[in-house]
């Protein structure tokens, strides 16, 4: 899911136009259209779905280009300087600049621990009772603000968790950026899924990272006993902290086989296919769809069949989500691609007319993705999704050696 940004042409003609010396003009134009006075709205439901990128180079590059470009437009509007700006704004720009900060944070916290289990080098010099003080009460306060203000998608560990991730590739970028170091060439991220053994190096500087806290825990804590252990709570509680982080940025830097370009959403449409009879479609992406037939006695489909289809979008979709007339129905030709059960289900791919393009994709995108989680499980822990996780990858793993080991008996 993503944001959907509308501007009313008088306040962009205000503020000069969209600005052109910074790569993340949205967020520029924005902050200049409220500091000249216009109010921003935002609606607490989805209005769009969009793509995002599918591979760990296109994601790591678009977040790169946002940071770098939020801290250009930072500067082009001298946010700690600017006398037009209210401190209100003033805040809200600089939580937005500082927030690209925290991957360099957070790469010393991580650091912090590990040099002092593993090596003995203090960064902060003071006793275990001061530093409980001091740190206790501000870290519980955090967590307590964050939790409060989280959405119900996503929370604080969520939030470490893709610190954690993004830390080894941001840190720099923005650095560079904050020096006058600029990138000059601009690509528009591809959202198409290229996944190859290049991706494989993302999960080079996560793994180090998870072993050295690995060895860092086991080190500290090996032989220890009694008021030991309770002094050294602090240091092996941020080491436990990271290991998980880390164990989550590991898996997501390892990723999963994604097994389509574009994704799928949620709609039943009425329909009818050349040849086949009446159907429902289950779910639609740009290039493709899945459908269940009417009729159970329908002759089943093969795989690679070649057919002709029709969707009947009804009075009240067009009305609802201001079709166009000529959208009531959208022609569309499909090559089956398997079966998916005995049901009467197919998926397929899809080349809609070039008349009905225009209404396919607005029949696409114009929706909620209900396929989408609105809320997370908050009765599950970060070890019962680490524990998922790694059960699910080792279930893949076993399948995978059974069948290599099947087809040698069989060879």
């Amino acid at each position: 899911m993503q944001s959907t940004v509308s501007f009313l042409r008088q306040a962009v003609d205000k503020v000069g136009g969209f600005p052109t010396k910074t790569l993340t003009e949205d967020f520029e134009l924005g902050a200049r259209v409220n500091i000249a006075g216009y109010s921003s709205f935002s609606t607490t439901e989805p209005q769009s779905a969009g793509t995002t990128p599918l591979n760990l180079k296109g994601v790591i590059k678009q977040r790169s280009r946002w940071g770098r470009g939020v801290i250009q437009s930072c500067r082009n509007l001298h946010i700690f300087l600017n006398p037009k700006i209210a401190w209100t704004h003033k805040m809200i720009l600089a939580n937005a600049y500082f927030y690209w900060w925290s991957f360099f944070r957070r790469l010393i916290y991580i650091a912090a621990p590990i040099l002092f289990a593993v090596w003995k080098i203090q960064v902060v010099d003071t006793n275990f009772w001061l530093l409980l003080l001091m740190w206790a009460p501000g870290y519980a306060l955090l967590h307590t603000v964050l939790e409060d203000s989280s959405s119900r998608i996503r929370n604080e560990r969520w939030g470490e968790v893709q610190e954690t991730f993004f830390a080894p590739y941001l840190f720099l970028p923005v650095i560079l950026q904050t020096l006058h170091i600029k990138k000059h060439s601009f690509q528009v991220t591809q959202k198409s899924y290229q996944r190859n053994w290049l991706d494989r190096v993302y999960l080079l500087p996560h793994l180090a990272m998870w072993l050295l806290t690995t060895y860092a825990i086991i080190k500290f804590n090996y032989g220890k006993w009694g008021s030991e252990i309770l002094y050294g709570a602090v240091i092996t509680f941020w080491l436990l902290m990271h290991w998980i982080n880390l164990s989550f940025a590991v898996f997501i830097a390892m990723g999963r086989q994604v097994f389509r370009q574009q994704t799928r959403f949620p709609r039943k449409i009425a329909g009818t296919i050349k040849g086949a009879g009446e159907m429902e479609t289950i779910d639609i992406s740009d290039t493709g769809l899945s459908f269940q037939l009417r009729d159970k006695n329908a002759p089943v489909l093969t795989a690679g069949e070649k057919l002709a289809g029709r969707l009947h979008l009804s009075d009240d979709l067009i009305k609802e989500r201001n079709f166009q007339s000529s959208d009531q129905t959208l022609d569309f030709d499909l090559t089956i691609v398997r079966k998916i059960d005995d049901q009467g289900r197919y998926a397929a791919t899809v080349t809609p007319a070039d008349s009905s393009l225009p209404g396919w994709l607005h029949l696409v995108y114009d929706q909620h993705n209900q396929a989408i989680p609105e809320k997370y499980d908050r009765w599950m822990t970060p070890f019962d999704i680490l524990g998922t996780n790694a059960r699910k990858r080792l279930e893949k793993i076993e399948w995978h050696l059974r069948r290599r080991f099947t087809r040698q008996r069989e060879g």
